[in-house]
């Protein structure tokens, strides 16, 4: 680095003395006295690893009471992000005391107590070391993490593939690149995380348990348990972090309590996988292979409630087309229903199928160079009522923050879901009805469709989410549809979500609401662009952005507070969904049209 910055001062000199035709060899030299930058980027990681070894610094809690006749066991728990090693000791303290072996804990206290990739490993490895130096002569090591302690460690199971036992993941989850090395997993996080999203365990719940086939074995290897009331930061003793009063939302258990809980479903954790490393990797059942069936039975029924509390969200994001929950679909179910509401009303049945595309998609080698919906054909059944085939177009946008730092803290599921519709208006046309456009037959049809979805939401949500929703939750309200006269300045015009303060006719009291107003684009079938002719293209709210504000968004305190307001986005590139970010920030629906 010293060397990078005397060649460029020498440099700059240089140019500003001499005359022009030798600024060309001065580049040159320049250039290739110049450390490169793979070089600056090795000596800058060297430095971090020197620093890794010499700050880190390893608190070990050997079993308060060792018992020879119990087995030995230890675990790796790295802090989260400005997190004291002293915050967990009390968690520590309980996890030992429910747990049927001898356990060993080993807390690293990180450089600047924030855990990134250079150090992690070099704390696992000194972790691991002064376990043996302190007496720990077990063969099973278990590595764990708290927030941000946690969402490196799968990276480099690889490192201790033969001695790692299993993973304890606390306010964290399974990232969507998986783990380097499949071990069991734990997923430990609160019902009323503030920081982990409900709805991206409800997604890593689908992925790491229901695909992989729902089974009792599923569930004993990777659980996923949420603790009933408990935010992000009640295990930690001590001062408050400073994230649990700008983000994390209000606990509804005291903090003995989920510290006990939190304690006692590790602690099952462990014992269940209280088995020799080898045994954990052949083809043998973890239901043979364990002894300790009371702790079994309590960490599955733990995980079946989750699955249960959970079970609304996921159907919500398959309602929404989540490319994450079923990575084969392709079009989107809330569209093909949407289509099918506002023609209920005619002599027709209708089949609907629709496709995941862009808005603004144009490709003129393209079959299909533009994504406008139509009217594929017009038959008439066995019942001798006319049947009507329609292809209709979304693009579900989803926030482009949540694809690059995967750690729950930005939504999962789509800001809003641009479907494109045929218009009633259409279907009768090519069913040889002529009729008249009429412009007020389409007034706040969007906003139909999206009461429509919170009722949906509201009703299908468990009891506990709904009664703490209408008690303590922000409702959003929904407002008129705002009209467009062209494509594009619909498809870059967002779902509004603006505050208000209302007053309830009935009752004369104000509440603090959100209301969010739709934009809509109709045609007539005679059109003078005859691609855009009998179209009727809607802003929807997805079903599962309503119900993750249900379970969590509507709940924060300071709801201002959110890093979306400091980022702008772009369109993305993921399968069949835009990643595409409004100006505007993450944008966050739901209601309370109750």
């Amino acid at each position: 680095l010293v060397r990078f910055f005397i060649i460029h001062l020498v440099s700059i000199t240089l140019w500003c003395s001499l005359p022009s035709p030798y600024i060309p060899t001065v580049n040159a030299l320049a250039f290739n006295l110049s450390p490169r930058p793979q070089h600056i980027a090795s000596l800058l990681s060297s430095t971090m690893q020197s620093l890794s070894r010499t700050l880190t610094s390893v608190t070990i809690h050997a079993p308060p009471v060792h018992d020879p006749t119990k087995t030995n066991t230890a675990l790796v728990l790295l802090p989260g992000c400005l997190v004291h090693t002293s915050q967990y000791d009390a968690l520590v303290a309980s996890i030992q005391q429910a747990s049927q072996q001898n356990v060993w804990v080993a807390i690293p206290k990180l450089p600047l107590e924030m855990a990134n990739p250079i150090v992690v490993p070099y704390a696992i490895q000194r972790s691991m070391d002064e376990l043996r130096e302190a007496g720990y002569n077990g063969n099973k090591v278990f590595l764990g993490g708290h927030s941000l302690g946690a969402v490196f460690i799968p990276d480099f199971l690889e490192q201790w593939k033969d001695e790692v036992a299993g993973v304890v993941m606390l306010g964290a989850f399974h990232q969507r690149h998986g783990m380097s090395v499949d071990v069991p997993s734990l997923t430990l996080c609160g019902e009323l995380d503030g920081l982990v999203r409900t709805s991206r365990i409800a997604e890593s719940f689908h992925q790491n348990i229901i695909q992989k086939g729902n089974t009792k074995e599923q569930r004993l290897r990777n659980p996923i348990v949420l603790i009933e009331g408990m935010n992000h930061f009640q295990i930690l003793e001590g001062d408050p972090h400073p994230m649990k009063q700008l983000r994390d939302l209000p606990a509804e258990t005291d903090d003995e309590t989920a510290k006990k809980e939190v304690s006692t479903t590790i602690a099952n954790f462990l014992d269940v996988h209280n088995f020799d490393c080898k045994e954990a990797k052949n083809d043998r059942s973890i239901l043979d292979v364990t002894k300790n069936h009371k702790q079994r039975n309590d960490l599955m029924s733990r995980v079946a409630r989750t699955g249960e509390y959970l079970d609304p969200l996921i159907q919500a994001m398959k309602l929404e087309g989540n490319y994450h929950v079923d990575s084969s679909i392709q079009g989107c179910p809330l569209t093909e229903q949407a289509q099918k509401d506002i023609l209920s009303g005619l002599p027709s049945t209708h089949h609907v199928k629709d496709q995941f595309r862009k808005s603004w998609y144009c490709n003129p080698f393209d079959k299909v160079p533009f994504s406008h919906p139509k009217v594929a054909s017009v038959r008439t059944g066995s019942d001798e009522q006319q049947e009507v085939d329609l292809l209709t177009y979304s693009e579900a946008i989803y926030n482009n923050l949540d694809k690059i730092l995967d750690t729950g803290f930005f939504s999962n599921t789509a800001s809003e879901i641009q479907a494109k519709l045929n218009s009633p208006q259409a279907v009768l046309d090519a069913m040889g009805e002529t009729t008249e456009y009429d412009p007020s037959s389409v007034h706040d049809i969007a906003r139909r469709l999206n009461e429509k979805t919170i009722t949906w939401a509201l009703e299908n949500v468990p009891e506990a989410v709904r009664q703490r929703y209408l008690e303590r939750g922000i409702p959003v309200v929904t407002g008129s549809d705002i009209p467009h006269s062209s494509g594009p300045a619909w498809i870059w015009s967002f779902l509004k979500l603006q505050p208000e303060i209302q007053t309830d006719s009935a009752t004369g009291e104000s509440r603090e609401v959100r209301v969010v107003q739709s934009h809509i684009l109709s045609t007539p079938v005679d059109h003078p662009l005859t691609f855009l002719s009998g179209k009727m293209y809607c802003k929807l709210l997805s079903p599962a952005k309503v119900m993750e504000w249900m379970y969590t968004d509507s709940l924060r305190e300071k709801n201002e507070f959110s890093l979306k307001n400091l980022f702008g986005g772009d369109r993305g590139t993921s399968p069949h969904h835009s990643d595409r970010n409004m100006g505007a920030g993450v944008f966050m629906t739901t209601d309370s049209a109750h």
